[in-house]
């Protein structure tokens, strides 16, 4: 710590700015942005990630676990590999993952997506590698899917099946969503106690479904949202009737394309925010009483963000603890009010006009806006 007084204790900890910059990068822009003005403050950056991109960066930074690669498909079935992380004693292992590894959106170019054929099978032969690895627990992080299938790919990668109303195998694809008149379990799926983490809390189907609010995004056609919303309403039925198990309604359950559902359907699993595994697993409330400003930020700021994502989840931490936490997003929505989260919001849609440039440089762009609020900060 620097001896000088007017020193502030600096905590950096964004979220991802899609399309542009991870969370290392742009909290490494903002540490740089806001030393060029006041070099005289000790700056420390976290990871966050509240379940999509970054998240096994972040328990990597976190937990110092091992990084294990694997054989898994893409969404379309094409042969890839994807990294996971171990850590933790060998009796409690965990295994801690991204669906968006295998299934992410980001695996297919726009002229590739695919909804009604796309799966998350991937998925779960990621589970099945760290389950034959020793793993005791798994974290799964979900966000960023390409995928709209209620978990039935990876459902079946696990063993089970699903069936038509003659008895035939279906494929486990969104296309045979609407024609499962059964669902016939394995003996064991031999996974340890699942943890899914999400940052939405978004039913299966319905208007706040999957589909309906987040399919377009993956290429989903407005003709096919009926369909493709009326078969996870059927899946959702049938696991209730053959698995007793009625999961549509539980927050998080139409994450990652309804992924969530079929977590808890196939693999019993605890719904949990991201963020909060997160925090607990960085001390992350300790860093904050050890800080005199928090800085944040991801690419924009939403109505999705006071839902639960990372900057809005750490500034009401911040609140908790009285302390100073400003917000450097690519851009905010202006009809959501985020009166209370921050002290001051500087989006970088501010300072440079044109989005193309804001994405190709947002690193030198952030920079630049954390300098600003350092600039403005008295001692």
């Amino acid at each position: 710590m620097s001896a000088d007084p007017s020193a502030l204790r600096v905590l950096v900890a964004p979220d991802k700015f899609k399309g542009s910059l991870d969370s290392a990068a742009a909290g490494a822009a903002i540490r740089r942005g806001w030393l060029r003005e006041r070099p005289q403050d000790e700056v420390r950056c976290l990871i966050l990630s509240d379940g999509g991109e970054g998240f096994v960066d972040a328990f990597e930074c976190a937990t110092g676990g091992k990084r294990v690669c694997c054989e898994t498909t893409d969404p379309l079935g094409r042969a890839i590999t994807a990294d996971w992380l171990m850590f933790g004693e060998r009796d409690a292992a965990v295994a801690v993952m991204e669906s968006c590894a295998a299934i992410g959106l980001h695996l297919m170019h726009s002229g590739e997506r695919d909804p009604l054929h796309a799966s998350t099978a991937g998925v779960g032969t990621m589970m099945l590698d760290a389950a034959r690895r020793g793993a005791r627990r798994f974290i799964v992080g979900l966000g960023g899917s390409g995928t709209n299938d209620g978990g039935i790919g990876m459902a079946a990668s696990l063993g089970f099946r699903f069936l038509d109303r003659h008895g035939r195998e279906l494929p486990a694809i969104p296309a045979s969503l609407n024609r499962i008149a059964r669902i016939a379990a394995p003996g064991s799926t031999m996974l340890p106690p699942v943890t899914a983490a999400t940052d939405v809390d978004h039913p299966l189907a319905g208007p706040r479904g999957a589909t309906r609010m987040f399919g377009p995004q993956k290429g989903v056609r407005q003709e096919d949202i009926d369909r493709l919303d009326d078969g996870l309403a059927r899946l959702a039925g049938r696991v209730k009737t053959d698995l007793g198990i009625d999961a549509a309604d539980l927050p998080g359950s139409g994450a990652a394309g309804g992924l969530g559902f079929g977590m808890i359907a196939f693999c019993g699993a605890v719904m949990a925010s991201g963020f909060d595994l997160l925090a607990q697993a960085f001390a992350l409330e300790d860093h904050i009483r050890a800080s005199d400003i928090v800085i944040t930020g991801e690419g924009r700021l939403d109505a999705q963000s006071l839902a639960g994502k990372a900057p809005v989840a750490l500034a009401r931490l911040c609140r908790v603890h009285g302390r100073q936490v400003i917000a450097l997003p690519g851009q905010v929505d202006p009809s959501v009010d985020f009166t209370g989260c921050f002290d001051r919001i500087l989006p970088l849609a501010e300072l440079c006009g044109d989005p193309s440039d804001r994405m190709s440089r947002a690193a030198d762009w952030l920079a630049h806006a954390s300098a600003t609020a350092a600039s403005e900060t008295p001692d």
